[in-house]
């Protein structure tokens, strides 16, 4: 019926496309069926199926498909209207989502507080299992030299200090790409949004070295953040691989859905103004602050408030635990590395 045509027949069960499980009547096997095709800016919405007619031994394709158009119609406007006030809905309930993560993480001060936006953002928007962010290098040189480092956050513990408590911080660590390789390198040459479901890794350019691992029933979504330079970084998540329904919502990322692609433009917009809080280094700051102090000049402190985001935990160096601090409820469960013990925030590079 893709094909806009009305298809009758009298002999369900002989004919090549028929299917046992489909052309079925409360577990009865269809004998005659009649599908109708409802068409809407010339594309199958909806089909509609009668089978096994009673009065007559066969359906009659004038008479019978016109009284079906007629039912199909009306029902497909009964799924417009529920399927637009669905939509509507979920649509309001994710701007309260990106409203409510902008409130919480506003000022962004930190790279942990950056990285827990993209993973929080998007496992609250889209049901995102995993995301990740990787940001582009030696951008001025040619594509050739250029290279993504990807964004990790981790914990360690320090060694005891007073009173025998070992604190745990907070370690930014960067791990570089060895050119633009992976899914991710070809987005940032594309510049292109491109979503690969994991049945259909073995077809992509997916390179385990640097793009997120993809579970069975997933899919993976890696999206280009742009500036007037062109790509300035790369988010890729992945999302639980559903069915279409046919009214509704069902909370994964869709990106033929323009309400979806909005949001998430809006998010990684917000994301991308904060990008350069990634090149602070703690150390270089240190030596300009006692740079200025050893010339007699006035002192400058320079300071990294913890977050509400971020926690404060202690261990006793028996391995018991302490006391801890946390931000407001609920924000403890955020995203790999959502604790730091007092703001301070570690670099470490890697490279692939």
């Amino acid at each position: 019926c893709l094909d806009h045509q009305v298809v009758a027949v009298a002999d369900a069960g002989a004919d090549p496309r028929h299917h046992v499980a489909v052309d079925a009547v409360g577990g009865r096997p269809a004998r005659s069926s009649l599908c109708v095709p409802v068409a809407k800016s010339g594309q199958v919405r909806v089909v509609l199926q009668a089978m096994n007619k009673l009065a007559e031994p066969d359906f009659d394709v004038e008479n019978d498909a016109r009284v079906l158009r007629v039912l199909g119609r009306v029902s497909m406007e009964v799924l417009q209207v529920c399927e637009a006030s669905s939509t509507q809905s979920a649509f309001a309930k994710r701007k309260e989502v990106l409203l409510q993560l902008f409130t919480d993480f506003v000022p962004v001060q930190t790279p942990v507080q950056l990285v827990q936006v993209v993973q929080h953002g998007l496992r609250e928007l889209f049901h995102a299992k995993s995301a990740t962010l990787h940001t582009v290098q030696n951008r001025d040189a040619p594509p050739e030299q250029q290279y993504t480092s990807l964004i990790q956050v981790d914990q360690a513990h320090r060694q005891p200090g007073v009173g025998g408590m070992r604190r745990r911080s907070t370690i930014i660590q960067t791990v570089n790409s060895d050119g633009l390789s992976g899914i991710v390198g070809q987005v940032v040459q594309s510049m292109n949004t491109y979503s690969c479901a994991s049945s259909k890794l073995g077809e992509s350019p997916f390179d385990h070295k640097v793009d997120l691992e993809v579970p069975e029933n997933t899919i993976m979504h890696t999206v280009p953040m742009m500036d007037s330079g062109g790509c300035c970084a790369v988010c890729q998540f992945t999302c639980p691989e559903r069915q279409r329904t046919i009214v509704g919502d069902d909370g994964s990322f869709r990106p033929d859905n323009m309400q979806h692609m909005r949001l998430l433009s809006t998010m990684l917009k917000f994301v991308a103004k904060h990008l350069s809080i990634l090149e602070f280094d703690p150390l270089k700051a240190l030596q300009a602050q006692m740079a200025g102090l050893d010339r007699g000049g006035p002192e400058v402190t320079q300071r990294s408030e913890p977050s509400s985001l971020e926690s404060s935990s202690s261990e006793s160096s028996d391995g018991s635990d302490g006391e801890s601090g946390a931000g407001p409820a609920g924000e403890g469960e955020r995203g790999a590395g959502g604790e730091a013990s007092d703001g301070e925030v570690e670099s470490r590079q890697d490279s692939k």
